[in-house]
């Protein structure tokens, strides 16, 4: 994975397939794909020809009315994502539209709704995302503050119990993997935006700015972490996903390039 997340691939694995997909096509509405597409509780569905997606709801009304779909009907969303779009390009184009259709080498290949974006091929990404921030932010307070007395103070009294049992279990079983390894993410979060050489190796002015980018990453995490759950139900939680991506994205791509720059020699 590179260092921001890209939906290289995914789309194709969180859209359905053209093949599995009820379509219509502009001219007369027809019944029975309408009776399907209700059944199935399927909110839109592809226009072929056109191409471009239509609510079902509207394909009723036209029903209703006697009225064919024409090819030039506004009610006709015309965008179309490449498979290759970056992830937040993605999101915020289906948190718009709530349904579009993906393009891959050139041709038509499915269609990526908002209810698709809780398949486990997202979850999958930004799990993978998760587990490698982590093991960068406590590499990170590693490395700039070896003593672990100067970072376990900034957590409240219980989190410190914590952190230190657990430290206190694995030295007692032979294996001293330190305090950190006791450390929930938020809790590493909190770390950095409470201790000003760590805010400043990720850019943070204060601990104000420290706390706006990391603030959302934990409820994001939870959500990614509980399977059963949905992880979108409105477009309000793409936009929220988003968000936290760009933050996730400003984190690891500030320590991608400081061990770049020391690769390199520089200061």
């Amino acid at each position: 994975m590179s260092d921001e997340i890209s939906s290289r691939s995914l789309l194709l694995r969180l859209m359905t397939p053209l093949r599995m997909c009820v379509s219509v096509h502009p001219g007369p509405v027809d019944v029975e794909i309408v009776v399907i597409l209700k059944q199935h509780d399927f909110e839109h569905t592809p226009v072929l020809d056109v191409p471009g997606t239509v609510r079902t709801s509207y394909l009723e009304q036209l029903l209703a009315a006697g009225a064919p779909l024409s090819p030039d009907d506004p009610a006709i969303t015309r965008i179309l994502l490449d498979a290759g779009t970056e992830l937040e390009q993605a999101l915020e184009t289906v948190a718009v539209e709530n349904a579009v259709l993906v393009v891959h080498n050139g041709s038509l290949a499915g269609l990526l709704t908002l209810s698709d974006l809780n398949k486990h091929a997202l979850r999958s990404v930004l799990y993978a995302f998760f587990a490698n921030l982590e093991v960068d932010l406590a590499e990170t307070i590693s490395r700039l503050c070896p003593d672990p007395w100067e970072w376990i103070p900034q957590l409240p009294e219980d989190q410190q119990v914590h952190v230190i049992g657990y430290w206190e279990v694995t030295k007692r079983k032979g294996v001293d993997i330190g305090p950190l390894a006791g450390c929930t993410l938020t809790q590493l979060l909190k770390t950095i935006a409470s201790i000003e050489k760590l805010r400043q190796e990720f850019g943070f002015k204060n601990r104000k700015a420290a706390e706006e980018v990391c603030g959302s990453l934990p409820m994001l995490r939870n959500s990614v972490m509980h399977p059963v759950r949905p992880l979108v139900t409105k477009p309000e939680d793409v936009q929220q996903i988003v968000r936290s991506i760009r933050n996730l994205n400003h984190l690891t791509g500030t320590l991608a390039a400081k061990k770049t720059a020391t690769s390199m020699g520089c200061p």
